[in-house]
């Protein structure tokens, strides 16, 4: 349902979904009529469930590859007309259904903040000039301290879906890109 209110902004032709196992995100941009994407996550296993999932489904528009968020891809730089941001979290947004985070230890979670703010710095940087950024979150504001300067800089508008247990945020990119 959210990443149909993309076709609002077009059908794209290149999308990258970056932490996207088990692929739910990446299947609804397929669905939603996106025509080549990149769904990539940092483990071998995860990427598999792409993978199968999207040959069970019958997508051959999709490209799963292990690729870990935080590192910079110049080939992929101002390429994408969607990239698709579902950085990872703490988890507890979803104690309920998983009791087992609240024996985490906090101390995972301190280098959390800077490991958000590299993968999102990346992914913006795949925009193409006047392309789309998602970012998901289960916050109500999108958070500005995860969100480089630069990256501030060059967003034309920015507008906000409420889902069930999420928000999703269409940040458009200014048709000038990011220097």
């Amino acid at each position: 349902e959210k990443y149909i209110q993309a076709k609002k902004f077009g059908y794209p032709d290149k999308v990258i979904d970056m932490c996207a196992a088990p692929g739910g995100k990446t299947f609804a941009a397929a669905v939603a009529g996106a025509g080549n994407i990149i769904s990539c996550d940092i483990y071998e296993h995860k990427v598999s469930l792409v993978s199968n999932g999207a040959q069970r489904l019958g997508f051959e528009n999709i490209t799963a590859l292990q690729q870990d968020a935080a590192v910079f891809y110049p080939e992929w730089e101002k390429k994408m007309d969607v990239v698709i941001s579902d950085v990872p979290c703490s988890g507890y947004g979803i104690i309920r259904k998983k009791p087992d985070i609240r024996y985490k230890d906090p101390k995972t979670m301190e280098d959390l903040p800077d490991l958000q703010k590299a993968i999102l710095s990346n992914q913006s940087r795949y925009v193409k000039p006047g392309g789309l950024l998602m970012v998901e979150g289960a916050n109500s504001e999108l958070e500005e301290d995860k969100i480089p300067e630069a990256v501030k800089e060059q967003i034309e508008s920015v507008k906000q879906y409420k889902f069930s247990k999420c928000y999703v945020y269409f940040v458009k990119m200014k048709e000038e890109g990011i220097q």
